[in-house]
């Protein structure tokens, strides 16, 4: 997968970036409807995993809510901090879905258990290929002018102006 990132180009890491961003934000609209409709409160004062659970659901929808953000603002501008931002978010998911895991686990009967751990591998697995994708974006950024502001919005090369020197010769000097 890192190789097939290192090869793309500038432009076609940040159209990804920008697709995973849009699909964490919709995944965040999708999840915290759903979370919000389905909290049992009579359970969640009696079961401390169910409140963990649902803890982790909540937190679980903030950060990927800021990393949709913070992604589509690193595709947008080009902006390393918010592609930092984005990374640093798809690693608190990964976090995220190991709580969810426990808490899952324990809520479940033992044969379900499997399930849910090959569900929460797969989930991970998927997490990092776009941890892997956002870090070779910020590569990408790193090393791109634009994100040193040598290049405007628009692509045009931005020069530093300096000050032209004297090109008439003064007459008695050897310069």
């Amino acid at each position: 997968m890192l190789c097939f990132l290192s090869s793309m180009e500038l432009n076609g890491l940040r159209n990804l970036v920008a697709v995973v961003a849009i699909n964490m934000i919709v995944q965040t609209i999708l999840v915290g409807c759903q979370v919000v409709g389905s909290v049992n409160k009579q359970r969640l004062a009696n079961e401390s995993w169910y409140g963990v659970l649902v803890s982790s659901h909540f937190a679980w929808v903030a950060v990927s809510g800021v990393g949709g953000l913070a992604g589509l603002v690193a595709a947008w501008k080009l902006n390393v901090l918010a592609a930092r931002v984005c990374l640093v978010t798809w690693i608190l998911l990964m976090v995220l879905r190991g709580c969810q895991f426990v808490s899952m686990a324990s809520l479940m009967p033992d044969g379900m258990t499997l399930a849910v751990l090959f569900e929460s591998l797969l989930l991970v697995a998927i997490e990092s290929c776009f941890i892997a994708l956002v870090y070779t974006f910020i590569q990408r950024l790193d090393d791109s002018p634009s994100a040193s502001n040598d290049v405007d919005e628009s692509g045009i090369a931005l020069v530093e102006i300096q000050a032209a020197k004297s090109s008439t010769p003064r007459y008695g000097s050897i310069a």
